[in-house]
């Protein structure tokens, strides 16, 4: 993934030299796009510092919580 789409060719010749794997590649193949288009978005970063830093981790934990219930992987 580091080597971003000039790097898909690697790996397509690892899936396909593997039986086992070859048989799903256009699903490798299409999660490999996913994961890079997941590079490709823009999102702007603001610095939290002092007290708000604190209740700006608090916050972000409760939301990764509530997500990870939605999905299935909470407590």
């Amino acid at each position: 993934m580091q080597k971003g789409n000039a790097g898909m060719g690697a790996f397509i010749t690892a899936i396909t030299a593997r039986p086992e794997l070859a048989a799903k590649i256009g699903g490798h193949v299409a999660r490999l796009g996913v994961l890079l288009g997941i590079l490709g978005i823009d999102m702007h970063i603001e610095e939290v510092t002092g007290k708000d830093k604190m209740q700006a981790a608090e916050r972000l934990d409760a939301v990764i919580r509530q997500n990870l219930a939605v999905l299935g992987y909470g407590e």
